[in-house]
């Protein structure tokens, strides 16, 4: 069973010390009877070198190793690949996360020179899916292995260790090009997700940055969506850390207090069982975020503390996860800290651009710090992007079009909205009032002190000053907020 390692080695004497000595001693016991084993080091100074056929075994924790170790099993050939035993989910990373294998797309154009285009497509969707921390993506090689072989994704499936596979086509005709991309799930053979794409061929290399990105953005959705049903569906005895990690951001969606508890009994069932649990941290601190924000608690700023806390914690875990930086720059908007959060949504697109819950928070950003044009702007890519829109993202582009004057276009957004989140009704109010519509702007006030009062642990007076004590808001100048408080005076809330 070789294995290879590459890092630092102390001698002394007749011993040899150090991490690269311990991770060694590791991946012999991870390595298969007959296999080769790399280390992550030792796999990247090699993989593009020897032209060899690598499956992704995933993250191990280890005795006396800090953090996971990531693996790679060597395929010697067909027979020896179709040999080794299938990894599970579970054994494919020691988190539990998703997996998935990005198959070579294919050349449909019969025309061989256009297989650098396809290839180059497939390998930048590889690529860019590994930004996502809450995936384990195989690596090209191994996805390569499969160029020009019939596929049956079980058996893909069950020779990759994966969940999902996306396979997909290009063909040039003329000055188009076609590409069609499909998301399957390996265990029942189900299609999650398949798009076509039409582009013009003006410039090769921007069509397939631009179509990557659509991809991408659009699959990373897909998978969440897929595996937070999953978890939600589960029983409690098969529910480990990283399910239950799922299964709180599930209840999250449906943004009710009680749902909210019940998803903070999940996280912390996820923590007690894996301390180190970057994400379930995170889902916490918005979970604590979300009780400050909706006045759920008694104590508003000790639910804020710990949203920050915990946020902070899980940056010390995975300083690598982009979704973790976007979700503090909006807890330091809220504590007026600009600078603080600009550097981490900064940070969270730079990890992930193609994350579409990182730029509508960006977007929020953008509309918080006077920039609601930008903003805007930034919603119309989005929708190109993936037409599918998180009920969050068309409340944040509600208060944008407010922001910007857009009184219109914010009823639009805000009345489409299903109002379980109460503060929905408010903005809704003042933009119906500040577009001139103040009988519907009264109604909708009165429902939204009535529901407040109903949920709140403290509701205020029903007075203006009361409700800017309580009102989160976001804005850096301060006749944005004037804006807001306006509408919601013309609306009928006294002074």
């Amino acid at each position: 069973m070789p294995v290879s390692i590459s890092g630092d080695v102390v001698v002394e004497g007749d011993d040899l010390l150090g991490d690269g000595i311990n991770i060694a001693a590791r991946l012999e016991t991870l390595s298969k009877p007959g296999g080769i084993t790399l280390s992550d080091d030792a796999y990247r100074q090699v993989r593009d070198r020897l032209g060899l056929a690598w499956q992704d075994g995933g993250e191990h924790e280890v005795k006396n190793i800090a953090r996971p170790v990531h693996v790679w099993h060597l395929v010697l050939d067909e027979k020896t690949a179709a040999a080794m035993p299938a990894q599970s989910d579970e054994q494919l990373s020691s988190s539990g996360k998703p997996s998935i294998a990005v198959l070579p797309f294919v050349n449909m154009s019969g025309d061989p020179e256009q297989e650098y285009f396809v290839d180059g497509i497939t390998e930048d969707i590889i690529t860019e899916m590994s930004r996502f921390h809450s995936l384990t993506v195989v690596a090209r090689n191994s996805s390569f292995s499969f160029k020009g072989q019939p596929t049956d994704v079980s058996q893909v499936g069950h020779k990759l260790g994966v969940r999902y596979i996306v396979e997909g086509s290009a063909r040039k005709a003329g000055k188009r090009v076609r590409v069609t991309a499909k998301l399957v799930d390996t265990d029942s053979a189900a299609q999650i997700w398949a798009e076509r794409y039409d582009r013009d061929m003006e410039d090769i290399f921007a069509v397939q940055d631009e179509l990557v990105r659509a991809i991408v953005t659009t699959l990373g959705g897909r998978i969440e969506a897929a595996n937070k049903h999953r978890a939600a569906t589960m029983g409690g005895a098969n529910l480990k850390a990283y399910d239950l990690s799922l299964k709180a951001q599930a209840l999250q969606d449906r943004n009710t207090r009680h749902d909210y508890q019940a998803a903070e009994q999940c996280l912390r069932k996820a923590i007690n069982l894996d301390p180190e649990l970057a994400i379930a941290y995170r889902q916490l601190s918005l979970i604590k975020f979300w009780y400050w924000m909706m006045c759920w608690s008694q104590d508003r700023d000790a639910e804020f503390t710990e949203a920050l806390e915990t946020a902070q914690r899980a940056l010390s875990l995975d300083d690598g996860d982009g979704m973790t930086h976007a979700h503090l720059c909006m807890l330091h908007i809220y504590q007026r800290e600009f600078d603080q959060a600009t550097k981490h949504i900064e940070k969270a697109l730079r990890l992930n651009p193609n994350d579409t819950k990182a730029l509508g928070l960006y977007a929020n950003y953008l509309a918080a710090i006077g920039e609601p044009d930008a903003a805007i702007a930034l919603f119309d890519d989005l929708a190109r992007l993936d037409p599918v829109e998180a009920g969050w993202i068309t409340r944040v582009k509600g208060i944008t079009y407010l922001t910007a004057g857009k009184f219109e276009d914010a009823i639009s957004e805000l009345s489409s909205l299903e109002p379980t989140v109460n503060w929905t009704r408010g903005w809704l109010a003042s933009a119906l009032a500040n577009a001139g519509h103040l009988g519907e702007a009264q109604t909708v006030l009165k429902e939204f002190l009535a529901v407040a009062g109903n949920e709140m642990a403290n509701p205020p007076e029903r007075t203006l000053e009361a409700w800017k004590k309580v009102w989160p808001i976001q804005y850096k100048n301060a006749a944005d907020a004037d804006r807001l408080f306006d509408g919601l005076c013309n609306a009928g809330l006294p002074d």
